[in-house]
């Protein structure tokens, strides 16, 4: 998102911090920070309270929509940075770094399973 409003003129950094190669305009910085707020959210998640559900099919289920919207902002920030934005090395870093679970995550999908040995698709 930021180097999508940093080009739309939306906001900017002081000049002389470093950036990234191709997309000098945001400091690596600002990505380190997400980096550190992404990982406290999803250690919080970890150690929080989980739902119980009644059975293991219908606990798997619950995975379908959090799967479905990394899917959709991975492959449609990629498309749209690409093509329609005209960010390219943006769309570089953002296709391997959410492709790093991405990948994975679409090949179990294809395939019709998880780590658990489930079939995603008949959920």
């Amino acid at each position: 998102l930021d180097p999508q409003m940093v080009t739309d003129g939306l906001w900017k950094w002081r000049a002389g911090a470093p950036g990234l190669p191709g997309v000098p305009e945001v400091p690596w910085t600002n990505y380190a920070g997400w980096l550190l707020v992404a990982a406290v959210m999803a250690a919080a998640l970890t150690i929080g309270p989980r739902p119980v559900s009644q059975n293991r099919a219908e606990a798997g289920g619950a995975d379908a929509l959090p799967m479905a919207l990394y899917c959709w902002t991975w492959l449609g920030s990629l498309l749209a940075h690409a093509v329609f934005l005209d960010l390219r090395a943006s769309a570089l870093y953002g296709a391997v770094g959410m492709g790093l679970l991405g990948v994975p995550l679409l090949a179990s999908l294809l395939h019709g399973t998880t780590k658990r040995d489930q079939p995603l698709l008949a959920r």
